[in-house]
């Protein structure tokens, strides 16, 4: 299997809406882009934008799992600082604004991993340039890890080393991050705690794989960089309350701390995984006091 996909923005795979230019019809470098070639807003005729200029990247994903997701744009001082993408993925949506004017020529920005389904139901959609010059080249996505629903869930939790049966239960942090299984070998009530404080784009996820029924998404929580104020989900449920402004634009993360009745022979995976810098973010499943 490959991968990794790339869509590019000059490819069958992404449709532009509105009115865009291009680098080689202004005579401008494309150095670094794929082909050499990428799409900008412009305020300027004979490519004067609409203000309803949108980029969707569609992918063909051979295989369900879960996928880290990266855009790619020309950076220059006159670019957007609030490009807005979202991330459709299998069971919803991510909204991300993006300082374009970061960095130097072609640059790559890790919005995050996202389970997929195969096929082409998952998409990565430029929806505004905020006002400014956006610039769009392609998007990428990186298989990770097969989805933690059905069989493959199944499969983490009789690899070598994943499982962890009973006892004090399973914690992930900053030095210790990746996939873990605690299995419940007695009805318990357990307490789930969760920290996403990071400087890099990082991803924590909690799933249930009942004894007796199917997987649930307890838990996802996915931030871009110490400056993203996205909240941590709670089965579907943003809680806004996991995240705290201190002062306009800059946010601090919360723990998020609950407990769950739990059945002998329920499975919880946890991942977590990350460019975390000097922060320090955890997750846990653990006996309830």
């Amino acid at each position: 299997m490959n991968d990794t996909i790339i869509v590019d923005d000059f490819s069958p795979q992404c449709r532009l809406e509105g009115v865009w230019a291009d680098n080689k019809s202004n005579g401008y470098s494309g150095a670094g882009t794929i082909g050499d070639r990428f799409h900008y807003t412009s305020r300027y005729d004979p490519f004067k934008k609409t203000g309803r200029e949108k980029a969707f990247f569609t992918p063909t994903l051979p295989t369900a799992g879960r996928y880290r997701v990266d855009v790619s744009w020309r950076a220059t001082g006159n670019r957007t600082s609030k490009a807005t993408y979202e991330v459709h993925f299998q069971g919803g949506t991510r909204r991300f604004t993006i300082n374009q004017r970061d960095g130097s020529g072609m640059t790559w920005k890790t919005l995050g991993t996202f389970p997929f389904e195969a096929g082409t139901s998952g998409q990565v959609v430029f929806v505004s340039d905020g006002g400014g010059s956006g610039a769009v080249d392609a998007a990428r996505f990186t298989f990770v890890g097969a989805e933690t629903g059905g069989g493959s869930l199944d499969d983490v939790i009789n690899g070598a080393g994943a499982g962890n049966t009973g006892g004090a239960g399973v914690r992930l942090d900053s030095a210790n991050p990746g996939a873990r299984v605690y299995t419940l070998d007695r009805d318990a009530k357990v307490r789930v705690e969760a920290f996403l404080t990071t400087y890099g784009s990082a991803n924590l996820s909690l799933r249930l794989k009942s004894s007796n029924g199917p997987v649930r998404t307890i838990l996802e929580w996915s931030r871009t960089d110490d400056r993203d104020a996205a909240p941590c989900v709670r089965e579907g449920n943003p809680l806004p309350e996991s995240m705290f402004e201190q002062k306009p634009g800059d946010f601090t993360p919360k723990p998020v701390v609950f407990d769950l009745d739990a059945k002998k022979g329920d499975s919880f995976l946890l991942q977590l995984e990350g460019n975390f810098g000097a922060a320090e973010p955890y997750l846990s499943v653990q006996p309830a006091p």
